[in-house]
């Protein structure tokens, strides 16, 4: 039986970035009051997303930087967390020079060579303090996330193959006009691993009680991992594919609400 629902905020919950679909806010609060647990599971830091936590009254733990960060909001609990080492990212820019840029982020700061208007699009700049220059000087913090641009290809390649090969992480290049950008991320963390993290909090079982709703890539491992995934009307192609269900509505119309109300028959 169902009794606890993964969301995440960008593309499903959100009608925007800074706002939740009303009729979508008051059916989660709603479920919430009747016993189900509800989790946000963002790719967002925290101050990104506590807002809406706030506002779901939520009194579960969050999972934040796609699996990276799991914390109880408004809670003394201890939260559990994953970050690229700092002396694994200052290795790698001395051994590529040929890196444009690299930007890491913490909870509070931005690091980065040169600001990047294409690349902030991405992240979250409010209430985060930003520092300038090489890693080896500024970076004094072990960071949740690094990007990397490359433009050339093979020079991508021999990134690629040095870090799946030499270390304890991957790097995934984004597709389409952006694919200068490679997200550099530990082995084994995804948003599933946040999932699994909440749920042994929790004391369920994802494989047969849980439920997971989101449009991107970064989905995919929830969603396959929960008993029911849930893919929305407006995913991206590699998501549809492996979920079990997709939404009739678009975030912007209220499909998360519209297929749990269906389903759940709440």
């Amino acid at each position: 039986m169902i009794n606890t629902v993964f969301v995440d905020l960008d593309g499903t919950i959100l009608i925007d970035s800074k706002t939740l679909h009303p009729e979508t806010k008051e059916y989660l609060i709603e479920l919430k009051d009747k016993g189900y647990n509800v989790v946000i599971a963002t790719g967002r830091p925290l101050r990104a997303s506590k807002k809406f936590y706030d506002e779901l009254n939520l009194n579960t733990p969050i999972i934040n930087y796609n699996g990276a960060s799991v914390s109880w909001p408004n809670s003394q609990k201890e939260g559990f967390y994953t970050f690229v080492k700092k002396d694994f990212i200052i290795d790698l820019e001395k051994r590529f020079p040929l890196i444009l840029n690299i930007l890491c982020e913490s909870e509070e700061k931005l690091y980065e060579y040169f600001e990047d208007d294409l690349l902030r699009k991405f992240y979250w700049q409010d209430n985060c303090d930003t520092r300038l220059g090489k890693m080896e000087k500024i970076l004094d913090t072990n960071p949740y996330i690094c990007i990397v641009q490359v433009k050339d290809v093979k020079y991508k390649s021999l990134i690629k193959d040095y870090i799946i090969n030499n270390s304890d992480y991957f790097i995934r290049f984004w597709e389409g006009e952006h694919n200068d950008y490679g997200e550099i991320f530990p082995k084994n963390i995804d948003k599933f691993y946040g999932v699994k993290v909440v749920s042994k909090l929790l004391g369920i079982n994802p494989s047969e009680q849980a439920l997971a709703i989101g449009d991107a890539g970064n989905d995919i491992s929830m969603i396959k991992g929960c008993k029911i995934g849930v893919a929305m009307k407006n995913s991206e192609i590699e998501l549809l594919k492996v979920a079990k269900y997709v939404t009739k509505e678009t975030n912007i119309n209220g499909g998360v609400k519209e297929f749990l109300n269906q389903f759940l028959k709440v």
